[in-house]
């Protein structure tokens, strides 16, 4: 399973292969794991601030009821890679 991370402007950052995603009762989602750039290369390390721009995830492929994520920053930037984001109404 792939889980694709993308800029605001649709643009593909990177992906998750076989991710953990937890989620929480307020919409919010952990995902976890092994990270790869755009380019298919594992990531060493993923930069993040948090005055950025959030990223977005498409979770299609995880087989959940929520299929897409917003305001998603990387809360760990070295393998395994954490991210959060909040599920899209």
């Amino acid at each position: 399973m792939k889980v694709n991370v993308y800029t605001p402007k649709s643009i593909l950052v990177g992906y998750f292969v076989d991710p953990k995603i937890e989620s929480f009762p307020d919409g919010d989602y952990e995902i976890s794991g092994e990270f790869h750039t755009a380019e298919g290369d594992k990531a060493t390390k993923v930069e993040f601030n948090p005055q950025a721009l959030p990223y977005n995830v498409d979770l299609s492929e995880a087989g959940l009821a929520q299929k897409k994520l917003h305001r998603v920053y990387v809360q760990r930037g070295r393998q395994p890679v954490v991210m959060t984001g909040h599920a899209s109404a």
